[in-house]
């Protein structure tokens, strides 16, 4: 499966107009074992699908939660586009949103977090919201485009 990732034109968002795109995923499927667990094979499997899809994208940075199914989501990504993975708090989502909007006006950022998490995040983007993702489902990408003036435009994706 091939990715195609328009930027759409924007105000405010950064010197020429354009705004920032957020990729963002769910971490992929996890052993269900302990407090912090590792991905599963299938989830090892999507993780390097995703990098396949994402890996020409044009992301600038990558972001994941301190907990190691995100990083591992997002591992054989950092390692195809030479990124360092950004590890910020699950409960954070402001200060993930403030630094991303801040820090990366007219790029692409690629995340993963966590179900709830994730439409969480979306909503603080100034997206619709999308609903609750249910806890076995590991194959949602949604594509967040901010627009400025608190708008988002949302992708919804399965991978």
């Amino acid at each position: 499966i091939a990715l195609l990732l328009f930027i759409l034109p924007a105000t405010g968002q950064s010197a020429d107009g354009i705004g920032t795109t957020i990729i963002l995923v769910r971490h992929a499927e996890k052993i269900d074992q302990g407090e912090d667990p590792d991905l599963s094979p299938a989830g090892r499997e999507r993780a390097h699908k995703l990098s396949g899809m994402l890996s020409e994208a044009g992301i600038q940075d990558l972001f994941a939660t301190q907990f190691k199914r995100t990083q591992q989501t997002l591992m054989p990504l950092a390692e195809a586009t030479h990124l360092e993975i950004q590890v910020r708090s699950a409960y954070r989502t402001d200060e993930l949103v403030r630094t991303i909007l801040e820090s990366y006006p007219g790029q692409t950022v690629a995340v993963a977090s966590h179900s709830d998490r994730v439409t969480e995040i979306i909503e603080a983007l100034g997206g619709r919201p999308v609903g609750i993702l249910p806890e076995q489902e590991y194959d949602n990408l949604f594509i967040v485009t901010v627009l400025g003036d608190s708008r988002a435009a949302v992708v919804r994706l399965k991978f």
